[in-house]
């Protein structure tokens, strides 16, 4: 390990205690508790009358790295051995979302999932790798879920998700927070989002809370040369495997347990959406994995655009068999 703050993502950072404290894995305080209710990231917790049906179960700006992955936790299977060699992944053939994208239009689709990156945090201002380790939002972050919850106050929901990491719960627990008070909601009507491990950001093992540079210095070594964030984007599968094959932890994940658990989140919720009828789906999660998503749905626009920006909104149309891309890290739902 390189530096201590990587290592504050050895625990369960991210999870809450039972008295409902946080996990958090800030620069100075890391693996303390945080108290429900202050700035830094209290768990949503889901009441019983909540209209969320039960759940369907970021690192600096490197190249091709806007976000990096978030806090582990043991509901995520045990990460491959960093030996095993990178394979090459064709676009074509990664997995059920990719063979089922098409062309079309989202007004044919009767789920359509709001995906939306969490708010700025510290690690993002810092340029510190921020995958599964966490930091809180920032005044400007915290700011930015609130004009989306402004913004989206007009569409109707029918599930909230949120990945299970402090800063997308937060993201998530302010954005609809402000949208219950435009709406004039009483208390009892408003959402709380169900927060879901898949939804995590990608891990990158020790180079958790590590200076960008690192990162950077990785990617370099095991590509063999430096490439750009759109060259990086188009081999994402190669990225991630090249983090996983450096990790001497143990803990990065390869592209296919990423994969995995990103195409059996989006479709149990989609189906589970759709057999009730159908509509919106909230889901606050991270960058890269709105990158991975738009990479197994439509590979040819990976790059539109080449960063995924904070609280910025990517939708996704799902019939029952097809996923349809619409707009990509679109900034223009905020008020």
């Amino acid at each position: 390990m390189r530096g201590g703050v990587g290592r504050a993502c050895d625990p369960v950072v991210g999870a809450t205690r039972p008295d409902g404290s946080f996990l958090s894995a800030g620069p100075s305080a890391l693996g303390s508790a945080v108290a429900p209710g202050s700035s830094a990231v209290p768990a949503v917790p889901v009441a019983p009358d909540s209209p969320v049906a039960p759940a369907v179960s970021d690192a600096p700006a490197a190249p091709g790295a806007s976000d990096a992955p978030d806090s582990p936790a043991a509901s995520i299977a045990p990460p491959v051995s960093p030996t095993t060699p990178a394979a090459p992944h064709a676009p074509a053939a990664l997995s059920a979302l990719a063979s089922s994208a098409a062309s079309g239009s989202l007004d044919d689709a009767p789920v359509t999932f709001y995906v939306v990156r969490h708010g700025q945090t510290l690690f993002n201002v810092m340029g510190k790798v921020q995958g599964w380790c966490d930091t809180p939002l920032t005044p400007e972050g915290v700011a930015g879920a609130e004009a989306l919850g402004r913004g989206l106050a007009d569409v109707e929901f029918v599930r909230v998700f949120s990945s299970d990491s402090g800063r997308a719960v937060q993201t998530a627990s302010a954005l609809l927070e402000t949208r219950a008070r435009v709406r004039g909601e009483a208390a009892k009507a408003r959402f709380a989002a169900v927060p879901d491990p898949r939804l995590r950001e990608w891990c990158y093992g020790e180079l958790e809370g590590e200076p960008g540079e690192l990162l950077h210095a990785v990617l370099d070594a095991g590509f063999g040369r430096s490439l750009s964030f759109e060259e990086h984007n188009r081999r994402l599968p190669e990225v991630a495997d090249v983090i996983a094959n450096a990790d001497s932890s143990g803990r990065a994940e390869r592209f296919d347990a990423i994969e995995a658990r990103l195409v059996r989140f989006l479709s149990e919720a989609g189906d589970a959406v759709r057999s009730t009828g159908g509509g919106n789906v909230l889901v606050v999660t991270h960058s890269f994995v709105v990158r991975t998503l738009v990479y197994l749905i439509d590979p040819a626009r990976v790059n539109d655009p080449v960063k995924i920006p904070n609280t910025s909104v990517t939708r996704i149309g799902y019939d029952g068999e097809r996923f349809i891309l619409g707009e990509v890290g679109s900034t223009d739902w905020s008020v």
